[in-house]
Order: structure tokens, then sequence, then C-alpha cells
């Protein structure tokens, strides 16, 4: 009988210890699982020059446009124009045979007063005309201005030469450059606004008049601090990065400024140089342990 009890007592003691062992592994699983850190990618803050702009719209017109008028009345009898035709001065458009009865004249030419492209043919080889009778449109459409009205609150900060950025919806990925070529003097009482023109280059003809544009004008400029947009998360009103500090992760409120093409500008506690997370934040949470595997410089 003593026997059966120091038997038991042996089994007892070993099922503890063994009980004791697993306890202790699984102990040490878990802190070997909380001690893994996560890789993420990250970069730096910048402290950049921030440009402040502005946007505008308007039209698309021609730098200028000539109409061509016959100096005396009579027939069209040939045109050595189209329309899309591009002109130099003093080419020879069409020719007018005067209509005077009982009387002959040589055939009057109709020239091209200035450079440019054929946008309206209003005549055909037949046609009676007469001084008032305008024949052709010519058009300067190698070189295009966008018309377009600022706010008077704006106005003291846009300067003739200023960079201007236009952009058309028939290109919507396509930026066109241009500079600001004038600025009205008086403000137009009823909208407190002020006309200004962007002249812009259009050797290819893609910007045609009449088209709808809109401008992005500069207005100002600061000092600010910039992240990249995949550092930025906005899944509730108030958007949040995390910064790695001391191999781990913190989670830093942010109010977002100037938004630019792969940037925003942001306000918080955060100073260039901080390293913030642009990749692997969906396992972050505050204090999470990080290691940074990337980093765009």
């Amino acid at each position: 009988m003593r026997k059966i009890y120091v038997i038991a007592a042996l089994t007892g003691l070993m099922l503890t210890a063994c009980q004791f062992q697993n306890k202790s592994d699984l102990s040490q699983e878990n802190l070997d699982e909380s001690d893994k850190s996560v890789s993420v990618v990250a970069e730096k803050v910048k402290v950049e020059t921030i440009r402040e702009t502005t946007e505008v719209s308007g039209e698309i017109r021609p730098l200028y446009e000539v109409k061509v008028y016959p100096k005396v009345r009579g027939i069209i009898v040939s045109e050595k124009v189209s329309v899309g035709k591009r002109m130099k001065e003093g080419q020879l458009m069409a020719e007018i045979e005067q209509d005077v009865p009982g009387l002959e004249f040589s055939r009057v030419q109709i020239k091209a007063p200035r450079e440019g492209t054929i946008t309206r043919d209003l005549v055909e080889t037949g046609s009676t005309v007469s001084v008032q009778t305008p024949l052709y449109t010519i058009s300067k459409i190698r070189e295009v201005y966008l018309r377009i009205k600022v706010i008077q609150s704006l106005l003291g900060k846009i300067h003739i030469r200023d960079p201007v950025t236009v952009r058309v919806d028939t290109y919507p990925s396509k930026k066109f450059s241009g500079r600001v070529s004038e600025i009205s003097p008086t403000v137009d009482p009823r909208t407190r606004t002020g006309r200004m023109k962007v002249r812009l280059s259009n050797p290819r003809g893609e910007l045609k008049p009449g088209m709808f544009a809109r401008a992005e004008l500069k207005v100002g400029e600061h000092k600010g601090l910039v992240i990249p947009l995949d550092a930025l998360i906005q899944t509730g009103t108030q958007p949040y990065v995390f910064k790695v500090e001391e191999n781990q992760a913190r989670r830093i409120e942010v109010s977002t400024g100037v938004f630019m093409e792969n940037q925003v500008e942001v306000e918080g506690q955060l100073q260039g140089g901080d390293p913030v997370v642009v990749f692997g934040q969906n396992r972050l949470q505050e204090g999470t342990p990080v290691s940074i595997e990337g980093k765009a410089e």
C-alpha cells in the first residue's frame, strides 16, 4: 500500500514539472513573439519652400486675329488658300476681277496682311464681294493667350512674367507652361475682379482658340514640413503618421496644408529629418517595435 502512495506522489510531481515546463516554454514563446519587430519602409520629413497657388479658369484665344477685306468691289476669280493653311505676310490669298459694267481692269490681288493661320474662309470662287465684305480671318495660333479673371485680393500678389501652369480637359495629363503677359489696371466694380492674360507657346497647335482651360497661379510661398502622401493615414477625421523613434512606431497626429503631386505639407510634432513610415503602416500601432528595411533619401 505504501508503494502505491509513493508511485502516485512521484507521478504527480512529474506531471506538475511537465506543466511548469510547458508554461515556461509558452511564456518564452510569447516573449520572443513580442520582441519581433515589423519591417517598414520610411522616408525623412523635409523642410521645403512651398508655393501658394490659386486656380482660375478662362478661355484660350489666338495671340491676334486679323480680318481681311478687299480694296475693291468685284468677283472672286481665284482662291489660293483654305482653312488651316499657314500664311506668310504678303502671301497671295485670292484674286478679284472688278465688277464695273463696260470697263476692264486687271485683276486685284488680295495678300495676307500678317503671318498666321487661316481660321475662317467666308467666300468662294465666283462670289461677289464689296469693300465691306470680310473675306478671311488670319489668326496667330502658334502662340496663344489665356484670358482669365482674378479676385482683387490676389491682384497685388501676381506680377508680369510670373510663371503659370495651364491644363485643358482635352489633355488631362499634360501641363502647358506660360507667363503672365498682361494685368488690367482696373477692376470690374460688379465682380471685384481684374482681367489678366497668360501667354503660351503653342507650336503644335494643341491649344485651340475657344478651349476652356484652368490656370494655376503662384500667389506666395513659405517654408514648411513636407512628407510623402504615402505616409499620411486618413482613416478618420484626424489624419496621422507613424514616426519611427527609438525603433518603435509613434503615432503622430497632423494637420495638412498644401497638397502637391505626391507630397503634402503637414503640421504636428515632427521636424525635418524625422523618419516617417511610408510602407507597412497597416501592421503598426502605438509602440510597435519596428525595423527600417528601406529608406528613400
